[in-house]
This record gives structure tokens, C-alpha cells and sequence, in this order.
């Protein structure tokens, strides 16, 4: 079963979200503050795949992205946001984003992407 770690300081999201990575058979782990996302991501045991919103309450996203990277520079990493701004997803794909998902997104498109992804491996 692969792990999926979400980081996002929105609990209606995470709320709706989690049950259905779940549904999809994902195990998953979720975080609202980035801080206590960047304590787990830098451990010894990477999840399988981060999505990492980049407006966090208490760090930026890309705070978490570059952190995480810093001890596991594989580990794959989709942001997923609302600011779709041409600078911000420049940003991302210089520290080496995986993915860019625009919220909101539907559910069908998140399950299309992340089963994409992990059949290519």
C-alpha cells in the first residue's frame, strides 16, 4: 500500500480528501501545520508521495518542499493550490516540483493523476 502524506491548513479539505485517497487504496497521513510536516518528511522513512499546499498557516509550502527534499531528494512531490500565478509555478518547478494541481480539482482528476504517476514507476 503506498503512503500519501497531504499537508494542508485546511481541515475541510483534508476531510474530504483523506476518505477518498482512502476509498482509492492509499494509506494516508495528514497534516495542517507545515511544521509537523517537515518533522515526519525528514525522518528516516519517506512517504510514497507528497501533496503539499503551499499556503500553510505557520510555513510556506515551499518551506516544506525544500526541507523534505533536503533528506529525501527523490521524494515525489505535487503541489496543490490555488495560486496558479505564473511566478509561483515557476518557483515550484525550480525546486523541483513533481506536479502542479490547481485547486479545485476534481477528486476524478487528483485519482487520473496520482494512478498515472505511480504506474510509471
Amino acid at each position: 500500500m503506498k503512503t500519501i502524506v497531504i499537508v494542508d491548513d485546511d481541515k475541510e479539505f483534508l476531510d474530504a480528501i483523506s476518505p477518498r485517497l482512502e476509498k482509492w487504496g492509499y494509506k494516508v497521513i495528514a497534516f495542517t501545520e507545515g511544521m509537523k510536516a517537515i518533522e515526519y518528511l525528514t525522518a528516516d522513512m519517506p512517504p510514497d508521495l507528497v501533496l503539499l499546499d503551499l499556503e500553510l498557516g505557520d510555513v510556506s509550502g515551499f518551506k516544506v518542499l525544500v526541507e523534505a527534499r533536503a533528506k529525501h531528494p527523490q521524494l515525489p512531490v505535487f503541489i496543490i493550490t490555488i495560486f496558479i500565478e505564473p511566478e509561483i509555478r515557476a518557483q515550484a518547478i525550480s525546486l523541483k516540483a513533481d506536479y502542479f494541481l490547481a485547486k479545485p480539482f476534481m477528486p476524478s482528476e487528483l485519482k487520473t493523476i496520482l494512478e498515472a504517476y505511480f504506474n510509471s514507476k
